[in-house]
């Protein structure tokens, strides 16, 4: 939801993008257009996550100069990107799509290899449970 949220912002408005801009151009911060996610194609979820975490605190500056101007959007877009269980879980897709991503990427290819998708599926499979571990039993 907060991303949907996120990328309307901004396709919204040909001002805030320029402001965007502005602000990764000040922090020194590749810009990146946030793209729309998609329920039904979710690898766009890696895109869009990786784009959000890599353009993070320029988010949180230009949400709080917006909401110094009583920018409603931008101050409830403030709350949500600063708070510890939306950035702790932008950390966690960062790292879990990927993985995702090339196991789909597998399953796709024209010639599949049951081999591999065997292999894949285990690897990520130690994968999640050793984060499992770290993350709950630590």
């Amino acid at each position: 939801m907060v991303l949907q949220q996120l990328h309307s912002y901004f396709d919204n408005s040909s001002v805030r993008t320029e402001r965007m801009k502005a602000v990764c151009k000040e922090l020194d911060i590749a810009y990146k257009k946030l793209v729309r996610h998609s329920f039904t194609r979710w690898l766009s979820h890696d895109a869009v996550v990786r784009c959000v975490k890599d353009q993070l605190p320029a988010l949180c500056r230009l949400f709080t100069h917006e909401e110094s101007k009583h920018d409603s959007s931008a101050q409830g877009l403030l709350k949500c990107v600063s708070e510890y269980y939306f950035i702790a879980s932008i950390m966690l897709f960062t790292e879990i799509l990927p993985k995702f991503a090339r196991l789909s990427r597998i399953f796709q290819t024209a010639s599949l290899d049951f081999s591999i998708v065997d292999e894949e599926v285990q690897t990520l499979t130690e994968y999640l449970m050793s984060l499992l571990k770290v993350l709950f039993i630590s």
